[in-house]
């Protein structure tokens, strides 16, 4: 988390958790929006097990507090 080491001293009143949570929040919703039956079901996994990935990341960082 180099580059949000970076800019932390620049973020509000929040914990560092919770902005890494929300970004992860966004990025599985990214991942949602981009899921389409049209894919090949390799395409339709891969999306599936990044949003998994993304999910259990939260639920790591959710168990830290």
């Amino acid at each position: 988390m180099a580059k949000l080491d970076e800019i932390w001293s620049r973020i509000g009143s929040v914990t560092m958790n919770e902005v890494v949570v929300a970004v992860l929040e966004d990025e599985i919703e990214v991942h949602k929006s981009r899921l389409n039956p049209s894919h090949s079901k390799i395409d339709i996994l891969y999306l599936q097990d990044t949003i998994s990935m993304l999910e259990r990341r939260i639920k790591e960082l959710q168990e830290k507090n």
